[in-house]
């Protein structure tokens, strides 16, 4: 009888463990589920979320964004927003579970940054059991507005500079000794194109050209250089501040000759604001900041 009543003793000793750790393993594996939900969900928000910063950043993409452009941007990246599925629904159809929250830091010449933060409360299904009803997950995604030029490829520009103040008159005028000289052939540059350059770092040198060597109606990439003071001639050399696409449209001598810009023009470098070395005339640096080529890039 005593052999008995210990094995039965052990029977059900045995059968709550056992029962203990099948509901341990419930609760972990119910635990596994919802988290690997959780984790899936985050995917689609942070997927959402970089669309709607990338959109806001694009939406800011100028010198000086002003309150108008600011609204615009929020209002893109919530209509972007509302594109997005998440947990299954699009978020404006779920809006008590999805929250977005946006933020902008703007500053003269940018970078111009866009942020946006989502919080999606996930539903649990074996964490009810403990009463946990929902996973709160939040994400946050930061995207960037950048101007400049920064770099300009090998074998990408006609032998050629023109200042600014040619993309006014319309006029390229190759005569030195003229007080309009305001654009010549680059010295410096082994044949027709120019080796790798830095935008606002690389000097060139007025040499010796002839206009009737470039055809009339065709679009050449040439360079922009810093033209000093507006009552100044063009200085012989200086730096490059930007690129632009031209075609020669009325040549009325080997010295002179009408062009028209071609879109398109601003060679697209790295991010950032390009560093000059010298003086620049405040029309200089409008003229780079103005036609730069803004690029929108996330940055977290």
């Amino acid at each position: 009888m005593k052999r008995k009543k210990v094995r039965n003793q052990k029977g059900a000793f045995s059968a709550v463990l056992l029962l203990l750790t099948t509901l341990g393993l419930l609760i972990i594996g119910g635990v596994a589920i919802d988290l690997s939900h959780a984790f899936y969900v985050r995917s689609q928000l942070q997927a959402a979320a970089d669309s709607c910063s990338l959109t806001g950043a694009f939406y800011l993409a100028t010198l000086d964004p002003t309150s108008f452009q600011k609204i615009r941007s929020e209002e893109m990246a919530r209509q972007i927003a509302r594109r997005n599925f998440i947990d299954g629904y699009l978020m404006d159809d779920k809006g008590d579970k999805t929250q977005l929250e946006y933020a902008c830091e703007t500053a003269f010449r940018g970078p111009q940054y866009c942020q946006i933060t989502l919080t999606h409360n996930v539903c649990t299904s074996f964490g009810r059991l403990v009463g946990v009803k929902y996973l709160p997950v939040t994400v946050v995604s930061r995207a960037g507005a950048f101007v400049g030029t920064k770099s300009v490829a090998p074998n990408w520009l006609q032998n050629f500079a023109i200042s600014h103040r040619a993309l006014k008159t319309r006029e390229l005028i190759t005569d030195p000794e003229n007080k309009e000289f305001n654009s010549y052939f680059v010295s410096e540059w082994q044949g027709n194109n120019n080796p790798e350059l830095k935008v606002g770092v690389n000097k060139v040198t007025a040499g010796k050209g002839d206009l009737n060597t470039l055809q009339v109606m065709k679009v050449y990439n040439v360079a922009i250089v810093r033209g000093g003071e507006e009552k100044e001639a063009l200085p012989k050399t200086s730096e490059i501040i930007g690129t632009a696409s031209i075609m020669l449209d009325v040549r009325t001598s080997a010295d002179r000759s009408f062009f028209r810009m071609v879109e398109g023009g601003v060679i697209k470098g790295q991010p950032g604001t390009p560093q000059y070395n010298g003086f620049l005339t405040s029309k200089d640096m409008d003229f780079t900041l103005r036609n730069g080529h803004w690029r929108v890039a996330l940055v977290q």
